[in-house]
């Protein structure tokens, strides 16, 4: 599988954000943000939405779409909390 991997600002808000990866209305993989504000998906090839957002507010999100065309591909991709 392709890799996509990250670090989320503000480093000291980062712990405990949620990371989404949708593909459409599916969600794909969800994953919460250690102490280390690092995060990391292995995900088929394909077009897929990426969400970041604090739990205390999922509605103001940063979002961004990636395609994976490989599957040696690695995408890193630094997310900024709104």
């Amino acid at each position: 599988p392709a890799t996509l991997e990250g670090s989320v600002t503000p480093n000291a808000s980062a712990n405990g954000a949620i990371i989404e990866v949708r593909r459409g209305t599916t969600l794909v993989r969800r994953f919460t943000v250690g102490a280390d504000a690092r995060y990391g998906f292995w995900l088929p090839v394909g077009t897929y939405e990426v969400r970041a957002f604090r739990p205390a507010s999922p509605t103001n999100a940063t979002t961004f779409n990636i395609t994976l065309t490989s599957p040696t591909q690695v995408i890193r991709r630094d997310v900024a909390l709104p």
